[in-house]
């Protein structure tokens, strides 16, 4: 018979537990308060009663549109009332509209010209 052959078991190793992570508390945002100029938000649309004089800009931080309302807008420079830049801060729908670039549609044409000459040279080669 054989000699009886010791067989080496190795030892399991043990599974280190896997630590559960804290969840962190969200912090709530503070809500920014909006300044106001002599007393009116920027941007607001308010009732007002429609005149000459009160349509063009003043030092009061506000005008009247065609539609009896009062727009309110910012200036840099107060000491020289409002320029006229000052109406980019309407309210939507009032503003001035960016343009659309026309760049794009231009280079996909003279793309698509490119492919058609090609197409026919090689009509041409065969």
């Amino acid at each position: 018979m054989p000699t009886a052959v010791k067989i080496h078991r190795r030892r399991k190793k043990k599974k280190k537990k896997k630590k559960k992570k804290k969840k962190k508390k969200k912090k709530k945002k503070k809500k920014k308060k909006k300044k106001k100029v002599h007393g009116l938000d920027f941007g607001s649309v308010k009732p007002f009663i429609f005149n000459s004089e009160a349509s063009e800009p003043s030092a009061d931080g506000a005008f009247a549109d065609s539609r009896n309302r009062v727009i309110v807008v910012r200036c840099m420079n107060w000491a020289s009332g409002y320029s006229k830049r000052a109406t980019q801060l309407l309210p939507n729908g009032y503003g001035r509209k960016k343009k659309k670039k026309k760049k794009k549609k231009k280079k996909e044409k003279k793309k698509k010209k490119k492919k058609k000459k090609k197409k026919k040279k090689k009509k041409g080669s065969e």
